[in-house]
């Protein structure tokens, strides 16, 4: 059974930032999705959903699992251009969390211009691994034994900061609604106890 649905987004906690500001923006503002791809096929989503200046540059993944056989391919939106293996090859900052990168995806030109800015997405196609499935890398995320590094730049300060992602995801809209109904019900009936 799977632990969390197809289409869970996934938000980031920073590791590194000169700027205490750029780590807020990038955590306001910068998620991936996890959705199938077909049987043997996942594809994660970056999205840049604010209006903060801010730009990925660079994605990483640790598979220490070895969940994936590959990436399959790289879809970038319009405005944006990832190439297969990032420089540096591991997530900057990420050492003392022995973070080691398996794939990883950047622009080769400087952003913000081919980076994933304010408004545009980025998605990382991976074949699965013989014998693994979608439910087997959702459960991997939420168990942090699949951990994805971005490094984003351009922020208003000028200065770049290293995120890597939370092992649960972001409640959608509908579920904070529900949750929030439900904490004021069960507060309301403590009340008039």
């Amino acid at each position: 059974m799977p632990l969390h649905a197809n289409g869970a987004l996934f938000g980031f906690h920073g590791i590194t930032g000169e700027n205490p500001n750029d780590v807020l923006i990038g955590e306001a503002q910068i998620f991936v999705e996890l959705t199938e791809y077909g049987a043997d096929q996942v594809i994660f989503t970056f999205k840049n959903m604010g209006q903060q200046p801010s730009s990925i540059a660079r994605v990483y993944f640790d598979d220490s699992l070895g969940l994936f056989s590959g990436i399959f391919s790289i879809n970038n939106s319009e405005g944006v251009l990832f190439f297969e293996g990032a420089k540096p090859k591991n997530l900057p900052g990420a050492k003392p969390l022995d973070f080691g990168a398996d794939f990883s995806a950047g622009t080769q030109s400087r952003p913000p211009q081919n980076g994933v800015n304010p408004g545009e997405s980025l998605g990382i196609i991976f074949n699965l691994t013989d014998g693994f499935n979608f439910d087997d890398v959702s459960e991997a995320l939420l168990l942090s034994s699949l951990r994805i590094g971005i490094h984003a730049i351009a922020f208003q300060s000028g200065g770049g900061a290293s995120f890597m992602n939370d092992s649960l995801p972001v409640p959608l809209p509908s579920s904070l609604f529900l949750f929030g109904t439900g904490l004021l019900c069960l507060l309301g009936f403590r009340k008039k106890l």
